[in-house]
């Protein structure tokens, strides 16, 4: 049973709009949802003001600190909001609107600006009063309050739940900053929608890979260890865990650019695929394998391709008599997929055909990452001649160099067959190229 002490009284829309540029009103608080109103709602908001019809109550949570007071929004935020817009407070000068679909007879326009508005209008709108009732007491009644309100309308989707409970935990909290540094990539390859983006579900699935990650790469059962995890009834992470893990994730997600710049192409990019190939990535880096060979690079590019294709071609054939010609792997891929893709059981299945598509693409890298001395002796001793094998300049026992002719940043092994003799300027030049040029 809630606790709360809640006040009944009305406030202006100009004072609402004063209190949010002292900073008295939060629209932002931890547990708040991101902006969600597609600009139709928003605009329909306005029409009904304009048409003088009542807004609906508004729920202020009232935090005390010493002398000073701030009012969290609970309920209302989107209106509060479009309410800024509508009129240019800053800072969303930058995103103001027009009222549309208005009746053109009545307001002489089918759009309206707040800055078409006449100063008397503007007087008008912002002398509306609207309804509030203002909530103190124990945060996590406020949390359920929150909640309940919310649970109507546009409803808070799980990971905004999430949010709202466990606000101040440390995976929720890394795995904002991991959505956030990488909105770009979900948005610019349809991994997910802006409206998804809003929603947090970017947020979700980088909570999702960091489990991952802290597992091995080993898959989760997303709609369990999420839950468990986040609200501290499961193992929780060491702050040490959660940076590595963090590290784990972009770089996965860095590989995964360089190996499908066509991703935005490929069902790939579908979140469920995505986070199976991902975590395969991450098991190749972790078990030592080079990621960073172009050849390699190229050659994976090509069989993820051919392999998405083929699973599309044969995913547009159900139900038709045609039958393209496709082998075992894309008919098991497309099966799993079409189950419950949250399972650790169908991840695994999913894992395991991506790592069979991949087989044999990237090698291991060598664990000797220099020449021992006997190498060097039987470099020198089985020459060909004296010479630079790129400039030509004379060598000595004292001036040669031995170099991986593939680089071993990219694989090459450190062994006679992938040595050569260059003098110290060549070997610089070359670093980690196949050529000096």
């Amino acid at each position: 049973k809630m606790t709360l002490a809640v006040a009944h009284s009305t406030i202006t829309i100009g004072a609402l709009e004063k209190q949010y540029k002292t900073g008295r009103l939060n629209l932002a608080p931890a547990f708040q949802r991101n902006s969600v109103w597609s600009d139709a709602d928003r605009s329909s908001l306005i029409r009904s003001l304009l048409d003088g019809i009542p807004l609906p109550t508004i729920f202020l949570y009232k935090r005390v600190d010493g002398r000073s007071s701030t009012f969290d929004v609970i309920d209302g935020k989107q209106r509060i909001e479009s309410l800024l817009m509508y009129m240019g407070t800053q800072p969303f000068e930058d995103r103001q609107f027009a009222a549309t679909k208005l009746d053109a007879d009545r307001y002489g326009a089918l759009k309206l600006r707040w800055s078409q508005l006449t100063s008397e209008q503007q007087q008008d709108i912002r002398a509306v009063e609207v309804p509030v009732v203002t909530v103190r007491g124990d945060l996590d009644d406020v949390l359920n309050l929150f909640i309940a309100i919310n649970s109507t309308g546009k409803k808070l989707v799980k990971q905004e739940i999430r949010n709202a409970r466990f606000n101040k935990s440390p995976l929720l909290r890394t795995a904002r900053e991991v959505a956030t540094s990488r909105t770009e990539f979900f948005s610019s390859n349809s991994i997910f929608t802006q409206s998804q983006i809003a929603r947090q579900r970017h947020v979700e699935f980088s909570a999702e890979l960091l489990l991952t990650m802290l597992n091995n790469g080993l898959p989760i059962n997303k709609k369990v260890s999420l839950d468990r995890v986040i609200s501290n009834r499961g193992h929780t992470p060491e702050p040490t865990e959660l940076t590595a893990a963090k590290k784990d994730v972009l770089v996965a997600m860095r590989d995964c650019k360089r190996i499908l710049p066509n991703l935005k192409e490929l069902r790939f990019r579908n979140s469920t695929e995505l986070y199976s190939l991902l975590s395969v990535l991450y098991r190749y880096r972790n078990e030592g394998l080079v990621l960073d060979d172009p050849r390699a690079i190229s050659m994976a590019q090509t069989l993820l391709t051919s392999f998405a294709t083929k699973v599309d071609s044969l995913q547009d054939s159900k139900g038709s008599a045609f039958k393209p010609a496709t082998g075992v792997r894309q008919d098991e891929y497309l099966r799993a997929v079409s189950k419950d893709t949250d399972s650790r059981s169908t991840r695994a299945t999913v894992q395991t055909i991506l790592e069979g598509v991949l087989d044999g693409v990237f090698t291991k890298r060598d664990k000797a990452r220099t020449f021992s001395n006997a190498q060097r002796r039987l470099v020198w001793a089985n020459r060909s001649s004296d010479d630079c094998q790129d400039c030509g300049v004379r060598l000595s026992w004292e001036t040669f160099q031995i170099d991986h002719i593939k680089p071993y940043s990219k694989g090459g092994p450190t062994t006679l067959k992938n040595a050569q003799l260059l003098c110290g300027a060549c070997n610089r030049r070359k670093s980690n190229k196949w050529t000096v040029r």
